[in-house]
């Protein structure tokens, strides 16, 4: 048998062992849990809100055409940034305001401005 195929049945077998008698035990606080540590909510559990490789993958092609955008002058790199940081980021624009010094109505106006030129554009495809 290959060395790498015995070091991954031994891993498999830890992590079994270490979800059926976990070492803590003789901690207070600790709970035998009856979920499977492979189920789906364990899973979900353990990762929380990581973002799907699908996500990522959509952000950066959003964001790559959003730069292509910006770069032909269809909107502003003000706005282009306004945009990421709430649409993307999930910042508010009471945050943004506070941090660049500039009024929330004047970081709306650029994005509901940028917004509707882009909504004026034809879809890809």
């Amino acid at each position: 048998m290959a060395a790498n195929v015995l070091l991954d049945v031994r891993k498999r077998y830890r992590q079994l062992r270490e979800f059926d008698h976990p070492r803590k035990r003789h901690q207070r606080d600790w709970q035998h849990s009856t979920t499977r540590w492979d189920s789906d909510e364990a899973v979900a559990e353990r990762l929380g809100d990581v973002p799907s490789a699908e996500d990522i993958a959509l952000d950066r092609t959003i964001l790559d055409e959003l730069r292509t955008i910006a770069s032909q002058g269809v909107i502003s790199e003000h706005a282009l940034r306004v945009i990421v940081q709430t649409r993307i980021l999930g910042r508010t624009v009471s945050e943004l305001a506070a941090h660049s010094g500039i009024s929330r109505n004047t970081l709306m106006s650029w994005r509901f401005r940028a917004e509707r030129r882009l909504r004026k554009l034809p879809l890809a495809g």
